[in-house]
């Protein structure tokens, strides 16, 4: 499909498979938009990268939340 890396700066930078993209999108209305509903493709990744993003704040916080537990009980055991 495709290939997208995540720089140092959290930028998401890709490159999609034309074939792939003549088959889904048309460019209609001075944008690209799925061939079956018309939606416009720039709406719903901007909505998909939200969603990751807000996936992404969640795990992190529930990571940082379990290690400070972890490192609680590491400290009651070491007394």
């Amino acid at each position: 499909m495709g290939i997208f890396q995540i720089n140092e700066e959290g930028e998401i930078r890709g490159a999609i498979n034309p074939s792939i993209l003549a088959k889904t999108f048309i460019y209609e209305k001075k944008s690209f938009v799925f061939k079956d509903s018309k939606k416009n493709v720039i709406k719903f990744l901007n909505l998909c990268l939200q969603e990751i993003k807000t996936f992404y704040n969640k795990f992190y916080k529930l990571l940082e939340e379990r290690t400070s537990l972890f490192e609680g009980i590491d400290t009651i055991k070491g007394q």
